[in-house]
């Protein structure tokens, strides 16, 4: 939560398209690399720093990940 002039306003509000992509996807990324598996994501890259998206790719492709995988 964040304080606007007073009042107390969920901080998403405020995030950017990058920071409100991750938060959706992050469930889905830990969810597909737990239990192995495939994760379909339209645009990847779109709105996400390339940093992040790189880590994100590293993540599937990892030696202690055998079965998951990742197609964008």
């Amino acid at each position: 939560m964040s304080v606007y002039r007073g009042i107390s306003v969920p901080s998403v509000l405020f995030d950017s398209v990058g920071s409100k992509k991750i938060e959706a996807f992050v469930g889905y990324i830990i969810e597909a690399l737990k239990n192995g598996k495939i994760l379909i994501i339209d645009e990847l890259d779109s709105s996400l720093h390339f940093k992040l998206t790189r880590a994100i790719v590293a993540m599937f492709n990892n030696d202690s990940n055998n079965r998951a995988q990742l197609i964008f």
